[in-house]
């Protein structure tokens, strides 16, 4: 508790939480009959692993890792957890080894010690976290080896090939990370190696696993030497290569054979210097550097602070804009190139700043988004709902725009502050720094000073500034940034990025993609919280789930007519389920549908609706609430009464399917026929 804190105090995370603070925080949030409460209330070591606790601490901003130092001299990397903030990593130093008796029970437990690792330099213990390019020293004076550091034979080599080493984190996952990031900045990549830059470490386990099945046991090299080293390896092995972050012995079998399963031509440069390739040698060459302790790390064409790789191919679903945003073209800004999205009308910004901006857009690594309103006006809310969206569909690409307006940015400081955007807007007052030259927008009269602003918690941009916008100005604002997220796998950025108007695109997406996105749901989930913007792609998935995937699409299909299609999947279940079955089915499908008539046609009223009878079925909430809800959306129903008949017929329809439900069914309805005018 004291190390978190000690972390959280130096970071500013939390509001620097006191050791008493975090724990009655935890004590707070943990549920009374879990492991972690116990373990708090009898002040024993908690397992910051733990879904419970984990959640609770990530909630706070931070990420986490913990290294584990054996009374053996040997340390354990665990896992990183948590998706964005800082990395708290925890060295744990075991005092005490466990002891068990001769039935293999604990009769003395593990003891150990925490310290909190902090950056060289800035903390009395004198220590770095992990990967930070340098040894990690405890205060007790035990040294670790950096496990992203090279050898010197390794540097040379990579020097020769023009390459440089990335960093990955130390876990089991690190040579699928690294195979993935060569994939990515592969030039021209296409087949395989196109599929494999789109996914995430889980993905490419899930690939390996469904190869080595499709291999006879005979020329399976990985099989051979599991079997001479003992009974049950092979399982063991392919136990690992299932579990994210799982590690087996055997790994080091499977990166040899590895290269042949993935159609690739791999080079593994060893930490003597020695490049040593498996695979075809006409298929696509990816790199990776494995370090002196057996880690593994991309080695990247490049140098680290170089620019991007040259000829770096966009991923291959297509760029998803948003309602009221527009990619302009070269015709628009007089054959001027760079990416620039207009988000509003693009016809109320003089053509002269368009140009200016895709001029200067021209000479930056990351695409530009311009929210259109006149010089002090402030973006609505429909404006501030697309450039969340673009902020994501740009991060599924590993790209950070950069927001450019004329207008007030209020309105979208905490959405920038959040994704960790800049973004360069006009002011009244003329000022000086970074390209303040005459000519551009000053020739246009259009010079009132264009202002540098950095998210909270960077460096304040003191002084950038200038009379025109200019490209140093664009370029000192996207700087080298990368995503605050993590990049969705190819199958859930591809079904996303399809408009649901498109059903013709969502079916071909979904078929093609269909086994890969069930798993990745959770991913779904995790964007829509972000964005809602995709809650009705998360509910035509949830209803695939459901088995109600063409269901879904009619919907989409049904235009004027949904209000119509909407129930039709709660009638078309199997006539011989049990009243249960019947009842969970029905169940699971309310809250997409709900989300369905919400995201697609705005259609509030059926969302009370469908809301209402899944709050009655299981008793969730009471009549009167589920009343006034339906009638709080009263100014929603048709005043012609078609949706108000629609539904009462769905619901008597729908009580053939529940009749043990036909009394809340018929309340229901009841509710929306006698809904005031």
């Amino acid at each position: 508790m004291d190390s978190l804190s000690q972390l959280m105090r130096f970071y500013g995370v939390g509001g620097g939480m006191s050791a008493e603070g975090l724990r009655r925080y935890l004590e707070d949030g943990l549920p009374v009959s879990g492991a972690g409460r116990a373990d708090l209330a009898r002040g024993e070591e908690l397992d910051v692993y733990d879904p419970d606790i984990s959640g609770l601490l990530l909630g706070l901003g931070f990420r986490i890792q913990v290294l584990v130092g054996g009374v053996d001299g040997s340390v354990v990397a665990h896992p990183v957890r948590g998706v964005s903030g800082p990395l708290f990593v925890v060295f744990r130093t075991v005092v005490r080894s466990e002891v068990r008796d001769g039935r293999g029970r604990v009769v003395q437990p593990e003891v150990g010690h925490f310290e909190p690792l902090f950056p060289r330099g800035v903390a009395p213990a004198d220590v770095v976290p992990a990967g930070a390019g340098s040894p990690v020293r405890t205060s007790a004076g035990s040294v670790l080896v950096d496990s992203n550091a090279l050898s010197g034979a390794q540097r040379g080599v990579l020097d020769g090939l023009g390459r440089y080493a990335g960093e990955m984190v130390v876990d089991g996952d690190a040579w699928f990370g690294s195979m993935i990031q060569a994939a990515g900045e592969h030039q021209g990549r296409t087949g395989t190696v196109a599929v494999m830059a789109g996914m995430r470490p889980a993905d490419l386990r899930a690939w390996l696993l469904l190869e080595l099945d499709n291999v006879a046991l005979s020329r399976n090299s990985v099989y051979a030497v599991a079997a001479a080293r003992g009974e049950g390896q092979y399982e063991a092995f392919l136990a690992a290569l299932g579990r994210p972050g799982g590690y087996h012995p055997l790994f080091e079998v499977l990166v040899d054979v590895a290269a042949g399963l993935l159609d690739v031509r791999l080079h593994v440069v060893t930490p003597e210097g020695v490049t040593v390739s498996s695979g075809r040698a006409g298929d696509p060459g990816l790199y990776v550097v494995r370090t002196e302790g057996g880690h593994y790390l991309p080695a990247l064409a490049g140098s680290r602070l170089g620019e991007p790789v040259e000829g770096d191919v966009e991923p291959s679903w297509p760029l998803f804009l948003p309602p009221g945003a527009d990619l302009l073209s070269t015709v628009d800004t007089g054959g001027v190139s760079g990416e620039v999205v207009v988000v509003g009308s693009g016809a109320g910004e003089p053509v002269g700043v368009l140009r200016a901006v895709r001029r200067a857009a021209g000479g930056v690594d990351q695409p530009v988004v311009v929210v259109s309103v006149p010089p002090g006006g402030s973006p609505d809310a429909g404006q501030v709902d697309a450039v969340r969206t673009l902020l994501n569909v740009y991060g599924w690409r590993g790209r950070v725009p950069v927001v450019v307006t004329r207008g007030r940015l209020a309105p979208l400081e905490s959405l920038l502050d959040l994704y960790g955007v800049s973004a360069v807007y006009q002011t009244s007052a003329v000022g000086g720094g970074l390209g303040g030259r005459s000519g551009g927008l000053a020739a246009l009269n259009l010079s009132n000073a264009w202002v540098l602003r950095r998210p909270a918690g960077e460096p304040a941009a003191a002084g950038l500034s200038s009379e025109v916008l200019s490209a140093e100005l664009l370029q000192a604002a996207a700087g080298r940034r990368r995503p605050v997220f993590d990049r969705p796998s190819t199958p859930v950025a591809s079904f996303l990025s399809v408009p649901l108007r498109d059903t013709s695109r969502i079916r071909e997406t979904y078929d093609t993609y269909r086994a890969l996105l069930a798993p990745d749901l959770p991913q779904v989930q995790q964007i829509v919280s972000r964005d809602p913007a995709f809650a009705g792609h998360q509910a035509v998935l949830g209803l695939a789930e459901l088995g109600q995937f063409d269901a879904a699409v009619a919907y989409l299909q049904a235009g004027d007519d949904r209000p119509d299609v909407i129930a039709a999947p709660l009638l078309n279940i199997d006539r011989d389920a049990t009243p249960v079955e019947r009842q969970r089915a029905v169940v699971g499908m309310l809250p997409h549908l709900a989300a369905l008539a919400r995201a697609v046609s705005h259609d509030l009223a059926s969302e009370a609706i469908l809301l209402a009878v899944a709050d009655l079925i299981t008793e969730n909430r009471s009549q009167e609430d589920v009343r006034n809800d339906i009638w709080f959306h009263k100014n929603l129903l048709p005043k012609d009464g078609r949706l108000r008949v629609g539904w009462v017929t769905h619901l008597t329809e729908l009580t053939q399917q529940l009749p043990e439900h036909t009394d809340s069914l018929g309340w229901v309805a009841s509710a929306i026929m006698n809904c005031p005018d």
